[in-house]
């Protein structure tokens, strides 16, 4: 048993080289080069595989932590934690491989009065895998361990909302508040809020305006990003341009859609849907399955695509090169969230134009507005969004010149 972060469990005797450049999608050659300090490896590519490597225990980099064992800050007394400590963790899960300790001591002790919060996240989102998700849980850990607060972790199906037992899915003595991550089912974000429990979504439920929040909303900004990106590509002179990506999927997919739309309405150029892929799909353009066979129906393809975020456009990229397709010679592509982990696999290898949204930074600003609500509880909802900044790469370039005929 080797072990993922604080009292999770992976339930796999042994992992290898193999495993981990699945986990982050690159190759297994680079994965190697980072354990052994090669200088060819950018920094940020070695410190995710020594991340990932960290986390899933292999060889050396295996986490001294015993089975079912909650961290407990070290020298905590009467309830008064250490600041390097991490915050207890206790979990459920559905339907996943992952087991988590439900049975340790807080780090206050057996009669201290530790608060506690609920983290419920997809159970589709693989937070191992999913760098961005791993990103924002960190930011949450790090908040709640400066303010002494164990943490509940569960991973929410839509069989919780049917059911009706949330609460006592999430039963603790202290329970204060509960953070959403990326929760897009209505019937589930609304057995949250029957529960009448102080609430923070992170992104999540897309179908909601202004006045009708259910809970407070924190996310990275995304409209006036994609509108610059969309603006760029217009700039190089791409009229043809498509997007990717399942906008009734969450809040930012939506608010990513608008900022394309009103780029291009602003260029007096109207939206093409033979270009665009928005259709609700079940794994959001995310699988190849999905994407491939959408993108070879196409009659004719566009000169560039904005993409709901970097893993579609990285699905995008390696189908355009199966299509002989050279990206920006003739398609350019762009991205959001900054993802360079999965980036530098890309079979072109090119640094993709993209938007940067830090998930650690997410993470903190979301609990820190649990801590607010908890505290203020009638105020009204609130929509926040954390600035985000596009970053130029190297797969946009230039509209490609009509071909004339002979």
């Amino acid at each position: 048993m080797t072990i993922l972060t604080a009292g999770v469990y992976l339930m796999k005797k042994k992992y290898t080289t193999q495993d981990i450049a699945k986990m982050l999608d690159i190759s297994r050659t680079t994965v190697s080069k980072a354990l052994n300090q090669h200088p060819s490896v950018p920094e940020e590519t070695r410190q995710a595989v020594l991340e990932a490597a960290a986390r899933v225990g292999y060889k050396s980099f295996k986490e001294k932590l015993k089975p079912h064992a909650v961290l407990a800050a070290p020298g905590s007394q009467d309830g008064q934690g250490s600041e390097t400590a991490g915050p207890a963790l206790y979990g459920t899960h559905s339907g996943l491989d992952v087991s988590w300790n439900t049975t340790g001591v807080s780090a206050a002790g057996e009669t201290g009065q530790r608060r506690a919060f609920a983290f419920l996240i997809n159970s589709s989102k693989d937070v191992l895998h999913e760098g961005y998700w791993m990103d924002v849980l960190r930011g949450v850990e790090e908040a709640a361990r400066r303010h002494n607060y164990e943490m509940i972790f569960h991973f929410a199906s839509a069989e919780d909302a049917e059911e009706g037992n949330l609460l006592d899915k999430l039963a603790h003595p202290r329970l204060g508040g509960i953070l959403l991550a990326g929760l897009t089912d209505f019937p589930y974000v609304k057995a949250v809020q029957d529960l009448n429990i102080p609430a923070v979504s992170i992104d999540g439920y897309c179908r909601i305006g202004t006045n009708d929040l259910y809970c407070d909303v924190v996310l990275m900004e995304c409209e006036q990003s994609v509108y610059e990106l969309t603006g760029h590509l217009l700039q190089l002179g791409h009229r043809e341009i498509g997007f990717i990506g399942d906008i009734d999927n969450c809040r930012s997919f939506t608010e990513r859609w608008f900022g394309f739309r009103r780029a291009m309405f602003d260029a007096g150029i109207g939206v093409q849907p033979e270009y665009c892929l928005v259709s609700p799909m079940p794994k959001h353009y995310y699988s190849p399955e999905e994407l491939e066979p959408a993108i070879r129906a196409m009659p004719k393809l566009p000169s560039a695509f904005v993409c709901a975020n970097d893993l579609i456009a990285l699905q995008l990229s390696k189908i355009l090169t199966r299509m002989d397709v050279r990206i920006p010679g003739q398609i350019s592509v762009t991205g959001f969230d900054h993802m360079t982990r999965w980036w530098d696999s890309s079979p072109v290898q090119l640094r993709l134009s993209t938007v940067e949204a830090i998930g650690k930074d997410l993470g903190q600003r979301a609990f820190e507005q649990l801590l607010w609500r908890m505290g203020n509880p009638h105020r009204p909802f609130e929509n926040i969004r954390i600035s985000s900044r596009v970053l130029l790469g190297d797969t946009t370039g230039p509209a490609p010149l009509p071909t004339t005929a002979n």
